[in-house]
């Protein structure tokens, strides 16, 4: 009890809250293995581009997006997206 006590006046009482702040950090980083906020973000913005220039038809996005991963089957959703914009908008001019 005595080492105890002697450890314990030479550790800061701070250090007792910020270690398992830390871990608990730590942990909650390894732990989310999901795709990073602004992947997310890019995603949604490219399909809300492609919903507008289709007139907000989401069959037809859908099938745009189909036929995109034809030509290009592992390609992410992103990509296919960005693609597919792509060939919107130079087929329109």
């Amino acid at each position: 009890m005595l080492v105890y006590g002697l450890i314990a006046a030479w550790i800061p009482y701070g250090v007792y809250i910020g270690i398992p702040v830390v871990i608990a950090i730590i942990i909650a980083l390894v732990l989310y293995k999901k795709k990073p906020f602004s992947a997310r973000w890019q995603e949604k913005s490219l399909e809300q581009d492609l919903l507008a220039m289709t007139g907000h038809d989401p069959a037809m996005v859908e099938r745009l997006l189909i036929f995109e991963q034809s030509k290009d089957p592992d390609a992410s959703r992103a990509q296919l997206l960005r693609t597919a914009l792509n060939r919107l908008l130079r087929d329109r001019r």
